[in-house]
């Protein structure tokens, strides 16, 4: 390999010095070190660990025999704390040569790897390969790896990964280069933080994806992507700012060079990924282009992943599905077949072959001079399609063509033509499912087409209560609906609806199963006159005007109570078929009032008639019985008048001496008696006597109290 002088960097700073041309007199200072921004060595981080790549310095572009003549390159680190003011303290981490044996070399690349590089290189055997990652001269031959894979830039010596970096810490690393004889030079300087992923990868988002057959056996793939780079403003802490700097991949700024890794399923088997430079088509838009090779009718699925040269991925883009298939050998529908049938036009055609690409079968019509209409788009394994929407005598143009996945990139220009028209009529049938519901004041009707291939309107019918049903619509070609709007509905009727369906021919069908249904609209029911009672045997009668006389859409009324003035009216009772009513729960002493509705065949009910008032008086109280008190030879007889109340058990008497307070039970007395005889008395002694009824479940009040001085009757002589 020549080298010249004037061509002074090989294609290395191409793709790694992007940004070294900007701001060159911008000098990067922390503590004691001042760096110049042309001193400052590519970097990046991964999962691994800090990448440094020797091959952006700028001592190396400036003159290709610099790089050349370099032997290796020494690597210091120092950890770097922010607004650090102290000379670094740097730790030397490696001599950095090009591979050396071939236990390295396989430890880079598997034997699949290193096969197809000496098939590529043209190369004998791996002791070839391995002086040519030593010689730096033959550069020019592994150029395009060289930028894509970092692990070429490892084996020529000129990247080094540092495993031992902590995550999280920040590292300035001085740069050595040490030439071949063995004079040394501060190269310069890489800052990076060490973290898993690079961040700047998050910031891509797919805006488009397309796929172009060019031939049976190459597809070009192509994505499309935006890069929303929405970093904050750039450290203030110039050292942090350098460290984050191969994050950002938009144009202007970018340290890194983009790459798509492209992942393909052919036929369902996934294939090698084939990594790939994107390319800038504005500051933050880029886009990756790539062709593969395959067989006439692949079916391939492809998806690619933004990467950069540190192997740090992104975000899967959409998959995209694609077929090897070209216009001139995909097969096309040429034949289509028609002929008359009742209601219609029958389309036929040979079967279409099984091919995935293939999606359906697409069937347009026109009249004439009209423009095409799609009528069907069918299943490719349908070979036949009637059509029924036509118009009587019209002469019909039809198309036919098989529908390509879109990813095949070309539809069917020519399809198959023929000519169809019918003139054969059959009878309808009656529309099915007629429904009645209430919309508003209106009845809305529906009911499901009917089976009818040359259909041209319906009709409909109404009948009330009974009577014969008339024509209530004119034609109706749209839709399978109709609201009924007319004035004259009542709600005290039942209407019954029928539909007929009507053919092209002005064949009609016979009618569809009946639909009733009773209007939601308000009627007019009036009340009976006022309430009027009468009272006999412990019951109120209540009576008023029968209103059915004058309204035979009243079926009965609804009669209510309420004690007077609370105006909290109960029903009194259902509803009663007679003009009159029986109130027997009354109270003696309580004022009631009343009031009567006529109620409607549809339970409604019409105002209430103005209160009636009845009292009923109050009964004399029979709680109470007076007792009287007489001195006998026996003892007190006390005696009281035999009325005995509903309910009444027995009777109770009290008694105590006039000196105690409380009463206490003497006797109870079975009903049927009226008197009693206290035979415990003392002579002389003065006692208070009371009587109270006991009824079942309580006490009735006690009598008002008598009191007596017992002195003993002579006995009469006839006792003597």
């Amino acid at each position: 390999m020549i080298i010249q002088k004037k061509n002074i960097m090989p294609k290395i700073n191409k793709y790694m010095v992007v940004v070294f041309c900007m701001l060159l007199s911008f000098n990067l200072c922390f503590g004691q070190v001042n760096i110049p921004e042309n001193q400052v060595i590519k970097s990046g981080t991964s999962q691994r660990g800090n990448y440094l790549l020797f091959g952006s310095s700028a001592m190396l572009a400036q003159d290709s025999l610099t790089y050349v003549s370099t032997s290796h390159f020494i690597v210091e680190r120092a950890a770097y704390n922010s607004n650090n003011n102290a000379e670094p303290g740097y730790v030397k981490m490696a001599d950095v040569k090009p591979v050396a044996t071939q236990k390295e070399l396989r430890a880079m690349f598997n034997q699949k790897e290193l096969d197809a590089l000496l098939y590529r290189y043209k190369l004998q055997n791996t002791n070839e390969l391995l002086r040519l990652f030593n010689t730096r001269s033959a550069f020019k031959t592994i150029e395009d790896d060289y930028a894509l894979d970092i692990r070429f830039q490892i084996a020529m010596g000129d990247a080094w990964l540092d495993e031992k970096a902590e995550k999280g810490r920040t590292y300035i690393y001085r740069i050595t280069r040490v030439d071949n004889k063995n004079a040394s030079t501060v190269m310069g300087y890489a800052v990076q933080m060490t973290k898993d992923e690079n961040e700047g990868l998050k910031h891509f988002s797919m805006d488009s994806s397309s796929v172009r057959t060019y031939n049976d056996t190459v597809l070009s793939f192509k994505w499309n992507y935006t890069i929303d780079q929405a970093h904050p403003e750039e450290n203030a802490d110039r050292i942090l700012a350098l460290a984050l700097r191969n994050e950002n991949f938009t144009a202007n700024k970018s340290m890194s060079s983009l790459r798509f890794r492209m992942y393909t399923l052919k036929n369902g088997i996934l294939l090698p990924g084939i990594l790939k430079h994107g390319a800038y088509s504005s500051s933050n838009q880029v886009e990756g282009n790539v062709q593969i090779s395959a067989k006439p009718e692949d079916e391939i699925m492809a998806w690619i992943v933004p990467e950069d040269i540190f192997g740090n991925q992104g975000q899967p883009s959409d998959t995209i599905f694609a077929y090897a298939v070209s216009y001139k050998n995909a097969p096309l529908l040429t034949k289509l077949y028609s002929e008359e049938v009742i209601d219609g036009v029958r389309l036929s055609w040979p079967k279409a072959p099984a091919k995935p690409y293939i999606k359906g079968i697409q069937i347009q019509r026109k009249a004439g001079e009209d423009s095409y209409e799609e009528i069907a788009m069918l299943p490719l394994t349908d070979t036949a399609f009637i059509d029924y929407k036509l118009k009587i005598g019209q002469k019909y143009t039809y198309d036919a063509r098989y529908v390509f996945a879109p990813s095949v990139g070309f539809t069917q220009e020519v399809p198959a033509q023929t000519i169809g028209s019918y003139t054969k009529f059959s009878k309808p049938m009656p529309p099915e499912n007629l429904r009645a519901i209430q919309e508003g004041a209106n009845i809305r009707l529906d009911w499901d087409s009917a089976k009818n291939n040359s259909l041209y309107a319906y009709h409909v019918y109404r009948g009330y209560d009974g009577t014969e049903p008339t024509l209530l619509s004119g034609a109706i070609t749209a839709g399978t609906y109709f609201i009924d709007t007319s004035a004259e509905l009542s709600g005290r009727s039942v209407y019954t609806y029928y539909v007929i369906a009507e053919n092209l021919r002005q064949d009609v069908s016979l009618p569809s199963q009946p639909v009733q249904i009773k209007p939601e609209r308000a009627v007019k029911i009036y009340p009976p006159a006022t309430v009027q009672t009468y009272y006999a045997n412990g019951k109120l009668n209540l009576y008023w005007d029968d209103a059915r006389k004058m309204d035979n859409y009243i079926v009965g009324y609804q009669v209510q109570r309420s004690i007077a003035g609370a105006g909290n009216f109960q029903n009194l009772g259902g509803v009663v078929n007679f003009p009159q009513v029986i109130d027997s729960s009354l109270m003696h002493g309580q004022a009631y009032e009343y009031r009567v509705a006529s109620v409607g065949a549809a339970k409604e009910l019409s105002a209430y008639s103005s209160p009636t008032l009845f009292e009923l008086p109050k009964e004399k109280d029979f709680s109470k019985v007076n007792i009287a008190l007489r001195n006998t030879h026996e003892g007190v007889a006390l005696s009281w008048a035999g009325i005995e109340r509903p309910g009444q058990q027995s009777y109770v008497i009290y008694r105590r001496k006039a000196a105690d307070k409380e009463l206490s039970v003497l006797a109870h007395v079975p009903l049927g008696n009226t008197s009693y005889t206290d035979k415990t008395v003392t002579p002389g002694d003065n006692y208070v006597y009371a009587l109270a009824l006991q009824f079942k479940e309580e006490e009735g009040a006690k009598s008002d109290t008598k009191s007596i001085t017992y002195q003993p009757a002579p006995q009469p002589e006839i006792l003597k």
